[in-house]
């Protein structure tokens, strides 16, 4: 891939169910949880640990490293 925008070229594999309900929330009082969310991208070299942390409804979160400490590729 050449740039974030290939993503968005990509087929997933995730099924889309017409039929499913909207899930309905309270915007203001609602919260984003992560629980033990590990990534990498290589195989045996993790950039997330089991990090974990939530997000309160109207706040906002930035996880950003250092220049060049993203994908090797």
């Amino acid at each position: 891939m050449s740039n974030m925008f290939d993503l968005l070229k990509i087929k997933t594999n995730i099924p889309i169910k017409p039929d499913a309900q909207s899930l309905q929330i309270a915007p203001d009082q609602s919260t984003i949880v992560f629980e033990n969310v590990s990534f990498e991208y290589v195989k045996g070299q993790k950039i997330l640990n089991n990090l974990s942390f939530s997000v309160p409804s109207g706040k906002k979160v930035a996880i950003v490293g250092g220049s060049g400490s993203g994908c090797p590729h």
